[in-house]
C-alpha cells in the first residue's frame, strides 16, 4: 500500500498531462496516483494511459459533479497521506516530500499546506502571494484562532487552494469535513474544511513555493456560476458561527460585519444578486443580538433559506460541473485571463513621497520635463490614509475586485483622485479595455501606470502622492524594486503651510507634531524595508538652492541621462490645470504670484518663512519635534 495517495478529481484534457507528470516526478516516490475522470464520455482516458507509470490508475465516473467526483476519488485511495491535485495545476518535485516530513513532525495534524505561485496558460508565473512562513523556519503552526482573525475575519482564503495542501487520510471524515455546523457549503468549503480539521490541532504551515495554480480562460467565471450568492453567504454563516462560540468578538466582529456590508452591497449592485438584500438588511444583528443566537435567529434562518431556494432553482436551470473544492482565494470562483504587463515597456520606476507642503507637485514639474519620465498628477487611489476612503487596495482587500467591471473603477478613481485626470490620461478606456474580473492589485496598477507613461509618449512613470510615504509596505508588495525620492522640508514651514489648508490643521504645534510623526514613519519604514539604493532623500532647502547639482543628482538616482530642459519654466507642467479646487487659495501671496509668473523654475521665498512668521513662538516646540528637525540637519 502506497504511503501517499494523489488524487486528481479531473474534467478538462487542457494541461492533465502537465499536472500527471509532475505528480509522477515528485521526489518521495511511495505514491500511488488515483485519475478521476468526470467527463462524459471517458475523452481524458487517452491521456492518462499514456503515461507509462504503474503508479497511475484511470477510474471513469462520468457524473460532471466535481464534488462527487473527489469524493469518489477519496474512497478508492489507499495511501496514509492524501495530496489533492487539480487537473490544471501542477507540483515542484518535492512538494508531497516536504508536506510529508511536516506532518510527521507534527502527528497531531491533520492538514499541512505550502506556499504556491499563479501561472497563466504558458506556465509563466503572474503572482507570487508573500510567504506565510519567512526566515529560516521550516514550519509554523496555525492555531485555529488565527484562521478566524485572518480568515473568517478578513474573508479571505489565504492559505489557498486544495493543490497545495496534504490530508492525513485517517483523521479526515469527507462526509462531513466540508460542512460546517450543520450546514452544508456549496462554495467556501476549502474555509470550512480549514476550521473544521484545526478543531483537533493546528494546521501546519510549509515554507516554500511548492506548487503552481493556473488561471486561465477554460476556468468557469464566477460571475457565470450559479451558486455565486453562495459565495457571498457563506461567508456570513462563518461569521456568525464564529461569533456564536466566542471566537470572533468585539472589535474584529464589528469589522467583519462591516466587510460583510461591502461584499453584500457589491453583489447587489455590481453582481444583481439582489436575493442578498434580506441579509444585508439584518447585518446590524451580528453585534446587536446576543452571540448564543447568532445561528438560530428566527429572521436569519428564513432569509438564508430563501437565498438557498433560489441558488438551487438556478443550478437546476443551468447545471454546471460543481467544484470538487472551492478554488476561492476570496469570494471568486475559477477566474478569467489575468492582466499580464511587459517588462520591456513603459514602467513604473518609483515614487515621490514625503510629508504634505514639501514641494513634491514642484519637484514632480520638473522630472516631469525630462523626456523619458513621466509624473501625472497625485492620483491617490493605491490605498486610504488617514480615514479618507476606501481605494484600490482596500477594495482588493475585501474582495470586491471580483465581479467589479470597467464603471466599478472608473467611478472610484473619479470619486478619489483630487484632479481631473482624464484630461491627462483617458483612464475610462483604459479600464473598458480591461478583461474581467480583475484579480491582482499589483498587476493592474503596473499596466496602468506603464500606460500612463505610454500615453505622454514617456519611457518611466513615477507618482508623486506624498503619503504614499506612510504604507511602505504596500509599495513594496505591489513594487519591490521601485526607487523613492523623499523630499524633506523643514516641518516648522510645513505647518505654516498647512495651518493655511483646510484639511490639516489650523494649530502650529497641532501640525509640527504630525510633521514628525509622519517623516519619522517614513524614515523608519525605508530603513526596515527598502534597501540604500532604492532611498534618496532630497531637502527642499537644498533643492531650491542648489537646484541644477540636486536635479543632477535624482537624475542619476533615477538612472536617466540629466537634460537641461528640465530647468526651463516653459517646460515645466501646471498641475493646477488638472485640479478639480484651486490650490491658489491655499498658497501664499509671494508663491501665487511666481506660480503666474514662473520666472524662474523654482520658488526660494518659502524657504525659512518661521524665522518671519510672527504668530508663533518657534523657539518652544515639542521635543519629538526639535529631535526630528536635527536628524534631517535642521539645527537652528
Amino acid at each position: 500500500m502506497a504511503t501517499v495517495s494523489i488524487l486528481i478529481p479531473a474534467f478538462k484534457p487542457d494541461y492533465l498531462s502537465k499536472a500527471l507528470s509532475s505528480a509522477c516526478c515528485q521526489t518521495f516516490k511511495d505514491i500511488e496516483i488515483l485519475v478521476a475522470d468526470d467527463t462524459v464520455d471517458g475523452k481524458l482516458r487517452d491521456i492518462v494511459t499514456a503515461i507509462d507509470d504503474p503508479r497511475v490508475h484511470y477510474f471513469h465516473h462520468g457524473f460532471q459533479d466535481g464534488l462527487r467526483n473527489s469524493h469518489e476519488l477519496w474512497v478508492r485511495a489507499n495511501g496514509e497521506y492524501v495530496k489533492w491535485l487539480y487537473d490544471d495545476d501542477f507540483l515542484l518535485p518535492t512538494s508531497v516530500e516536504a508536506l510529508i516530513g511536516a506532518l510527521r513532525k507534527h502527528p497531531d495534524s491533520a492538514l499541512a499546506f505550502h506556499d504556491r505561485v499563479f501561472i497563466d496558460s504558458n506556465d509563466n508565473v503572474t503572482e507570487a502571494p508573500p510567504a506565510l512562513i519567512s526566515g529560516s523556519a521550516g514550519v509554523g503552526l496555525l492555531e485555529r484562532s488565527f484562521l478566524t482573525q485572518q480568515m473568517v475575519g478578513k474573508m479571505r482564503n489565504f492559505i489557498g487552494e486544495p493543490s497545495n495542501m496534504m490530508l492525513v487520510r485517517d483523521k479526515v471524515d469527507m462526509s462531513s469535513v466540508m460542512t460546517y455546523r450543520s450546514h452544508e457549503f456549496k462554495f467556501l468549503t476549502d474555509a470550512a474544511m480549514l476550521l473544521n480539521l484545526a478543531e483537533r490541532a493546528p494546521l501546519v504551515a510549509v515554507r516554500g513555493y511548492l506548487s503552481r495554480f493556473r488561471r486561465h480562460a477554460a476556468q468557469q467565471s464566477g460571475q457565470q456560476s450559479p451558486i455565486m450568492s453562495a459565495s457571498f453567504y457563506e461567508w456570513e454563516l462563518l461569521t456568525r458561527g464564529e461569533a456564536a462560540t466566542g471566537h470572533l468578538v468585539g472589535d474584529a466582529l464589528a469589522e467583519a460585519r462591516d466587510r460583510l456590508k461591502q461584499l453584500y452591497a457589491h453583489a447587489i449592485g455590481n453582481l444583481h444578486l439582489r436575493e442578498l438584500e434580506p441579509l444585508l438588511a439584518n447585518l446590524d444583528e451580528l453585534t446587536e443580538s446576543a452571540p448564543a443566537m447568532l445561528l438560530e435567529s428566527p429572521r436569519f434562518l428564513a432569509d438564508l433559506a430563501n437565498v438557498q431556494a433560489v441558488v438551487k432553482a438556478r443550478m437546476q436551470a443551468a447545471p454546471v460541473p460543481a467544484p470538487a473544492v472551492s478554488e476561492s482565494h476570496a469570494i471568486s470562483a475559477t477566474p478569467e485571463p489575468r492582466l499580464r504587463t511587459r517588462s520591456s515597456g513603459p514602467q513604473l520606476n518609483g515614487f515621490i513621497i514625503g510629508t504634505g507642503r514639501s514641494g513634491t507637485t514642484m519637484l514632480a514639474s520638473i522630472l516631469n520635463a525630462h523626456p523619458q519620465l513621466c509624473v501625472p498628477p497625485e492620483i491617490q487611489i493605491l490605498f486610504q490614509y488617514a480615514g479618507n476612503g476606501m481605494r484600490l487596495h482596500e477594495v482588493f482587500e475585501a474582495g470586491l475586485h471580483f465581479g467589479a467591471d470597467a464603471n466599478f473603477f472608473i467611478q472610484l478613481v473619479q470619486q478619489r483622485c483630487p484632479h481631473n485626470l482624464q484630461n491627462y490620461f483617458d483612464y475610462p478606456s483604459f479600464f473598458r479595455n480591461l478583461k474581467y474580473p480583475v484579480l491582482s492589485l499589483k498587476e493592474l496598477m503596473g499596466q496602468f501606470y506603464a500606460e500612463i507613461a505610454k500615453s505622454n509618449g514617456k519611457a518611466i512613470c513615477i507618482e508623486q502622492t506624498p503619503w504614499y510615504g506612510q504604507r511602505i509596505d504596500i509599495l513594496t508588495e505591489l513594487f519591490p524594486r521601485a526607487k523613492y525620492i523623499h523630499m524633506v522640508r523643514d516641518g516648522r514651514d510645513v505647518a505654516i503651510s498647512f495651518s493655511r489648508t483646510p484639511w490639516w490643521h489650523k494649530n502650529i504645534e497641532h501640525n509640527l507634531l504630525r510633521w514628525a510623526a509622519e517623516i519619522n514613519k517614513i524614515n523608519s519604514s525605508c530603513a526596515l524595508m527598502l534597501k540604500p539604493e532604492q532611498v534618496l532623500v532630497v531637502r527642499y532647502e537644498d533643492f531650491v538652492e542648489q537646484t541644477e547639482s540636486e536635479v543632477k543628482k535624482i537624475c542619476e538616482f533615477l538612472g536617466v541621462q540629466y537634460d537641461r530642459s528640465m530647468l526651463e519654466p516653459q517646460s515645466n507642467i501646471d498641475y493646477n490645470q488638472f485640479g478639480k479646487s484651486s490650490a491658489a487659495s491655499f498658497s501664499s501671496a509671494a508663491m501665487t504670484k511666481w506660480a503666474v509668473s514662473k520666472s524662474s523654475v523654482v520658488f526660494k521665498d518659502s524657504a525659512r518663512a518661521w524665522t518671519r512668521y510672527p504668530d508663533y513662538d518657534f523657539s518652544v516646540i515639542p521635543e519629538q519635534v526639535t529631535t526630528c528637525l536635527n536628524n534631517f540637519g535642521y539645527t537652528d
